[in-house]
């Protein structure tokens, strides 16, 4: 699931894009996310499915410095991907 902040500032132009496609709804920040994020909700991405690109808001790591971690933030581009394109895993086989 991505982030409040990062929903808000992409919201109107997720909507755009998945108009564009035909994919008409409401859908909420939970209905969003990459791959390595809906791989940890236990679900995987259906074959043939082209995600989203956006640019998002990222944290980094700078350095560590006297036992401290520094961190910062960036635009990085992601790609990301609509419930409808995801299936459950269920031990080996794949349920909608």
């Amino acid at each position: 699931m991505i982030s409040k902040h990062n929903y808000e500032k992409l919201k109107d132009q997720l909507n755009c894009m998945t108009k564009d496609r035909g994919h008409y709804g409401n859908y909420s920040r939970q209905d969003w996310d990459t791959l390595p994020g809906w791989n940890k909700r236990g679900k995987s991405i259906i074959k043939g499915s082209c995600g989203y690109k956006v640019k998002m808001t990222v944290p980094i790591k700078l350095r560590i410095k006297d036992k401290k971690v520094l961190h910062s933030f960036c635009q990085q581009k992601k790609t990301l991907f609509l419930i409808n394109q995801v299936h459950k895993k269920n031990g080996g086989k794949y349920e909608k």
